[in-house]
C-alpha cells in the first residue's frame, strides 16, 4: 500500500511486512524517516531509521530478532525472562516497571508483560496515512491494550496512539513507560539532551562504582547545584552507569543530540507521562546482562517513579489508578532528523518529529 506526497519531498508512504531476524515485522516509512515493528514480542519497535542518511538510532541487544519461541529462557525468574530476549529498540512497558512484585496476587515481572506477549496487526490505509494497529490482552491482570504505530507524508516521527482499558471489576494500579534504547555510538562522545525538566533524583540504589552522581542525589536540570552540566551525556569512555529521574516538565518532549548533528526525538504530553527516565549503560555491568560490552542511552517517558516496581510506585503515590471498565488514551512519538544549519537549542517537538529551535522563535 502507498501514499504519494504532493509536497517537494515527494515521498512514498507505504507498508510492508518483512522478517527482522527470525521474527515477522512490518516496515513504515515514507521516504525520510521508518520503523520496524515486531508484533510477536510486545508491538517492540525494533529500528528507526533517517531514511535519507541510511542510519538507525536505536539500540540493537544481541538477542535482537531472535524469537522467544525458538529460544526458550534458561531462568523464568526476575529480569532473566525480559533481558534473556531483550532485542533493544523500543518497548511498551506495563503495567509493572523495574524488578517483579506480587500484586493483587498475581506475581508481575520485570518490567510487566506487554512487551513480553505477543500482539495482533492489522495494516490499514487512512487517508494519506499508514496505520499498524495492534491489540494484546494480559494474562496476569484484566488489561487489554491497543496501540496504532501510523505515518504521513512529510513526518519526521512515527506516531503512537495507545489505550489501555480495565476490564476487571475492580480498579487497577499501574505503571506505565515507553522503553526506547539509543545506540551509545551512533550518538558519538558529545551526545546532549535537550528537555525541558527543572529537576532530577538518582536512582536510589548504586548501579555503578563510577556512576556520575551518588544514588539518591537531588539536583537541578540541566545543571546541577555545583555547576556540573547534567545534559552531556556519558561520553563512551570509562565503565560508569546511571538511572535518574527528570521531574517538574513544563512540556513533553526531548531532543537527544549526537556530535553531528542527528536529533533522535520523542513527543508526548506532560500530563500523561509526568516523568523522564534517563538510563546511561557505558561498559559498566561486569556481570549479566551487559558484560561490560555496551554502551546504551534510554531516554523513556513513564507514568511512574522510580524503576522499583508497582508497589513501590503505589506507596509513593506516582502509580496511576484505573477503575474498573474505564480507558486510558495517550499519544506520543519517535523519530529521528538532523539540525542541518539551525542554530540554537532546540525548544519542542512536535508529533510529526519537526524540531523547533531557538533563533526561529526570535
Amino acid at each position: 500500500m502507498s501514499r504519494r506526497d504532493a509536497g517537494a519531498a515527494q515521498a512514498v508512504v507505504h507498508a510492508e511486512r518483512v522478517r527482522a531476524g527470525e521474527l515477522d515485522a512490518v516496515v513504515l516509512s515514507n521516504g525520510l524517516v521508518s520503523g520496524t515493528i515486531a508484533l510477536e514480542r510486545g508491538a517492540d519497535l525494533l529500528e528507526l531509521t533517517d531514511v535519507e542518511r541510511e542510519l538507525q538510532v536505536l539500540w540493537r541487544a544481541p538477542a535482537w530478532g531472535r524469537s522467544p519461541a525458538g529460544w526458550p529462557s534458561a531462568e523464568h525468574a526476575d529480569a532473566a525472562t525480559f533481558f534473556d530476549h531483550y532485542p533493544g529498540g523500543m518497548q511498551e512497558v506495563f503495567p509493572n516497571g523495574g524488578p517483579s512484585c506480587v500484586y493483587e496476587g498475581a506475581a508481575l515481572g520485570f518490567h510487566g508483560e506487554a512487551c513480553k506477549v505477543p500482539w495482533s496487526g492489522e495494516l490499514v490505509d487512512v487517508g494519506e496515512r499508514v496505520e499498524l494497529r495492534c491489540a494484546t490482552r494480559l494474562a496476569r491482570t484484566p488489561f487489554a491494550l491497543q496501540k496504532t504505530f501510523s505515518l504521513g507524508p512529510g513526518d519526521r516521527a512515527i506516531r503512537i496512539d495507545a489505550s489501555i482499558v480495565n476490564e476487571g471489576r475492580s480498579a487497577l494500579h499501574y505503571m506505565w513507560g515507553f522503553h526506547p534504547a539509543f545506540d551509545g555510538a551512533l550518538l558519538g562522545r558529545s551526545a546532549r539532551l535537550h528537555c525541558p525538566a527543572s529537576w532530577l533524583r538518582a536512582h536510589a540504589d548504586r548501579l555503578s562504582e563510577r556512576q556520575t552522581l551518588p544514588p539518591a542525589t537531588e539536583t537541578t536540570w540541566p545543571v546541577a547545584a555545583d555547576g556540573a552540566r547534567l545534559d552531556q551525556l556519558l561520553d563512551g569512555e570509562g565503565r560508569t552507569a546511571d538511572l535518574w529521574y527528570l521531574d517538574g516538565l513544563d512540556a513533553g518532549w526531548y531532543a537527544l543530540e549526537g556530535s553531528d548533528g542527528t536529533l533522535a526525538t520523542m513527543s508526548w504530553s506532560a500530563a500523561d507521562f509526568p516523568y523522564l527516565w534517563l538510563w546511561q549503560e557505558c561498559h559498566s555491568v561486569e556481570g549479566y546482562p551487559w558484560f561490560g560490552q555496551h554502551h546504551i542511552v534510554g531516554v523513556e517517558p513513564w507514568t511512574s517513579q522510580p524503576a522499583a516496581g508497582l508497589l513501590a510506585a503505589i506507596e509513593n503515590g506516582t502509580a496511576q489508578l484505573l477503575p474498573a471498565g474505564e480507558r486510558r488514551s495517550v499519544t506520543l512519538s519517535i523519530g529521528v532528523s538532523h539540525r542541518g544549519s539551525a542554530g540554537g537549542d532546540p525548544t519542542g517537538v512536535s508529533h510529526d518529529g519537526h524540531v523547533q529551535f531557538r533563533e526561529e522563535q526570535q
